[in-house]
């Protein structure tokens, strides 16, 4: 509350306001999910919000800033659990993968602004074709989900299937809503349609995959919603790449398609 009264006193511009007041109130919301954890508490987060008056969970929500603290959180929460569950000696390997990252970083995929991480299969050649790839479309409630969040994910994948793996990037809420998350994702399958072209780099522009590539598309929680919403939304459900490779199958993880009920879960 004195947070709020600062800000209006300040006469910050609402957006900003809100933002200052969600980057202060956010570290202890975090802090009170670790603590009901630890002291072994079931749904820890939900029991924490409920303590959160709604007006700052409101803030909370529509905050880039809180997003971000969020982000972070479950990304050191999350490594901290493999790296504690992974088989002795394993856990300096897994953060050499992680740290290498995609062989192909931040692909541009169009003008809309999605970008793709690519993984190669190993020994593969970064000037090498192939005949398919697995594009993988993370999840993270609209909000949190980064593509570098799946380079373990995607590095394995790439190793066991013997593809390349294109794992995609698109804006987060609040600065992008579903329509241009929808939107960017189309256009990266729209790429790999295309035969995943390269920027130009000084050299002839050139394509990841021969013609008459097979494509599979992999969408995980809210990627998966908007993997199915990107194909259904296409007239006729017909491509729009260039027609080099093919989307061959579909795979949905977790994904919430019924939006008006896992809203009322949340």
């Amino acid at each position: 509350m004195q947070l709020l009264c600062a800000a209006l006193a300040l006469r910050l511009p609402r957006p900003l306001g809100r933002e200052l007041i969600a980057g202060a109130i956010t570290p202890a919301v975090l802090g009170g999910v670790v603590a009901a954890g630890i002291a072994g508490a079931s749904e820890p987060e939900g029991r924490v919000l409920r303590l959160v008056p709604r007006r700052l969970q409101e803030y909370m929500r529509e905050s880039r800033i809180a997003w971000i603290m969020y982000s972070q959180f479950e990304y050191v929460a999350a490594g901290l659990a493999v790296f504690a569950l992974a088989p002795r000696g394993q856990a300096r390997r897994l953060l050499r993968v992680q740290r290498a990252g995609p062989d192909l970083k931040d692909v541009p995929c169009g003008p809309l602004g999605s970008l793709a991480d690519v993984y190669l299969p190993g020994g593969a050649s970064a000037a090498a074709s192939f005949e398919e790839m697995l594009v993988f479309v993370p999840g993270g409630a609209w909000s949190h989900g980064y593509k570098s969040f799946y380079t373990l994910t995607s590095r394995r994948l790439a190793t066991e299937l013997g593809c390349a793996v294109a794992t995609v990037g698109y804006g987060l809420y609040p600065v992008a809503d579903g329509a241009a998350q929808v939107a960017q994702v189309e256009e990266a399958l729209a790429w790999a349609e295309a035969g995943a072209p390269l920027p130009p780099d000084g050299e002839p522009r050139r394509r990841l995959l021969n013609a008459g590539a097979r494509l599979s598309v992999v969408g995980h929680s809210a990627g998966g919603q908007l993997s199915a919403a990107a194909l259904l939304g296409r007239s006729g459900g017909e491509a729009t790449g260039a027609g080099v490779a093919s989307i061959g199958s579909l795979a949905l993880l977790s994904a919430p398609l019924e939006l008006r009920r896992h809203v009322l879960h949340e």
